[in-house]
């Protein structure tokens, strides 16, 4: 994460995600049904299930503004200005997400199996490199 911040979020922590299999028919909007990587300060890994996209999971989840939120099992950030490498498998409505190499979320029977990507940023600087996408 970058050190800019913006308001009214100065003093937050950095927030930013990828939302993924955003279906093809599906309108651009601020929140498209997709499902949602966390990449906040000390959530990274956390799944979202945005705009009624919908996902079982054996890990914690609770309800926050209308989606359901999938808590990561542990936290394997590397502390404040060292890069995250982040790993999403999606393969026939099973997802996991992957922070450093150390597994922290799953989940099954996805209701969105294809789509597209979505690098997203919340009031704060975010750098994404060495993007690499593999068919399964």
């Amino acid at each position: 994460m970058g050190g800019k911040r913006y308001p009214p979020r100065e003093q937050w922590r950095r927030d930013s995600g990828i939302l993924y299999l955003l279906p093809a028919a599906e309108p651009d909007n601020v929140w498209p049904k997709s499902l949602e990587c966390q990449v906040q300060e000390e959530d990274c890994g956390d799944i979202w299930c945005v705009a009624g996209a919908s996902l079982e999971s054996p890990t914690t989840s609770k309800q926050e503004w209308g989606m359901k939120h999938i808590i990561r099992s542990e936290n394997c950030e590397r502390p404040r200005g060292e890069w995250n490498t982040l790993e999403i498998v999606c393969r026939d409505g099973e997802i996991e997400h992957w922070v450093n190499g150390q597994l922290v979320n799953t989940g099954s029977a996805s209701t969105v199996r294809v789509g597209r990507i979505l690098l997203q940023s919340e009031g704060a600087e975010v750098f994404y490199r060495d993007l690499v996408l593999t068919r399964y």
